[in-house]
């Protein structure tokens, strides 16, 4: 089981991730792949290993492309449809 959350916000060693719902959860950095900055989009995971329950973060670089199209292609509808309007 996965999902994809987006990397908010890190202050004083505290990672905020936003999940697509608008849920947030708080980890210390330590916990995050290395390399990850604010914006990125992981990809969360969990395996049952018995009575444990494994969570695996990943920086998932597909999911963050195809928010980044999906972002500048909506700011370019918009631009179209300001330009003429005015």
């Amino acid at each position: 089981m996965g999902f994809t959350i987006t990397l908010d916000t890190i202050e004083f060693g505290i990672a905020r991730l936003e999940t697509d719902d608008n849920k947030h959860l708080l980890l210390p950095t330590e916990c995050l792949p290395a390399g990850v900055h604010e914006g990125d989009v992981l990809r969360l995971s969990t395996t049952h290993q018995g009575a444990s329950v494994k969570i695996v973060i990943e920086h998932d670089p597909e999911a963050q492309s195809e928010r980044s199209y999906r972002a500048r292609a909506k700011l370019n509808r918009l631009r179209k449809r300001e330009n003429r309007d005015h």
